[in-house]
């Protein structure tokens, strides 16, 4: 098969109107000619870059979650303490899900997935593999007796995670709390920080 050769600028502007034209219309809503018009190519270029729109959604998908999995390699200092590094992992994450990027394909992602059992199956796979740099920073906290080693990587990420989704990353995918700032976003997890330290921290 011959190897497609793609414009890096072409691509962006493909993937922003994709990204603009699914979050108005939904993926069956959505039509390649409106996406073309959108990020100004032909017709040709988009099907030589996209076959359809099932192939350009998963682009989106893959594009989301590289994105996702290189914003969270957490750093990891060991002259750090717990507090300070568990803070620098919530940023991280903030900074991630409070980007209109990220929240377009995620909504879009939380919609296909519940009419599709298959999409349903992929999306929950690469969230599942989107957490592993999570624990690997936990593992490397336990190295350094930062977190207790009686405690589970696999129980200490679900803890997180499950906080973390139910306090910030639902209430923000479904906008339950109105245009909260980053700042107002900080201060709710300080209730997360307080928590994880009093369950986990080595003392």
């Amino acid at each position: 098969m011959e190897k497609i050769s793609r414009k890096p600028e072409k691509d962006r502007l493909i993937l922003a109107a994709a990204r603009a034209n699914f979050g108005r219309h939904g993926l069956d809503g959505a039509s390649m000619d409106q996406i073309s018009k959108d990020a100004e190519v032909s017709k040709r270029t988009l099907y030589k870059y996209y076959q359809n729109k099932d192939v350009l959604f998963d682009a989106l998908v893959e594009a989301l979650f590289s994105e996702v999995n290189s914003q969270l390699s957490f750093r990891f200092d060991p002259s750090l303490s717990l507090q300070e590094l568990i803070r620098l992992v919530i940023e991280a994450k903030l900074s991630l899900i409070t980007d209109p990027r990220f929240l377009d394909v995620a909504r879009l992602l939380l919609v296909e997935q519940l009419k599709s059992a298959q999409s349903n199956s992929l999306i929950s796979k690469r969230l599942e593999e989107s957490k592993s740099s999570f624990e690997v920073w936990v593992s490397r906290c336990q190295e350094a007796k930062k977190i207790g080693q009686e405690h589970s990587v696999g129980d200490v990420s679900l803890y997180f995670h499950s906080f973390f989704d139910g306090l910030v990353l639902w209430p923000m995918l479904l906008n339950l709390e109105g245009k909260k700032s980053i700042v107002d976003w900080k201060e709710s997890c300080e209730l997360l920080e307080t928590a994880f330290l009093k369950r986990y921290e080595n003392k």
